[in-house]
């Protein structure tokens, strides 16, 4: 009876000690904002032509999608049918990746999400408003 005992306890506790040493974590903060999305962009772009500034303002709709990334910490954006992020979350929803210093974005909740981003300088730029909601 006591060997049975024992070794039961010897399973619990090596159980116990693989489970909490494994490497990844069951529980991915990164889950509930996987699945399909639809964006909305606003794209902004300007230039300065013959002295003039000039505004063009394009929205486009896309049913796109959240996925894991190529990271622990990364979510892969789909947000148009020709362009997609990489961008790292933190447990918190704020989404940042410091090759991208010039952008910034937050889940608002686990269905909203708001991400902007600023290229170019020097006379002409291109802004991206983008705001996913999950379907």
């Amino acid at each position: 009876m006591r060997i049975k005992s024992f070794l039961k306890l010897i399973v619990i506790l090596t159980s116990t000690f693989i489970f909490y040493n494994c490497e990844k974590s069951i529980f991915d903060y990164r889950h509930k904002y996987v699945g399909e999305w639809k964006f909305t962009t606003i794209q902004t772009d300007f230039h300065i032509d013959d002295t003039v500034g000039v505004y063009k303002i394009d929205t486009v709709y896309y049913n796109g999608s959240i996925n894991y990334g190529e990271e622990r910490e990364d979510l892969y954006i789909h947000y148009t049918k020709d362009r997609s992020l990489n961008l790292s979350v933190d447990k918190n929803g704020k989404l940042y990746n410091s090759s991208i210093n010039y952008g910034e974005g937050e889940f608002e909740s686990k269905e909203k999400v708001c991400i902007r981003i600023k290229t170019g300088g020097l006379g002409a730029w291109t802004k991206y408003d983008i705001t996913g909601k999950k379907q």
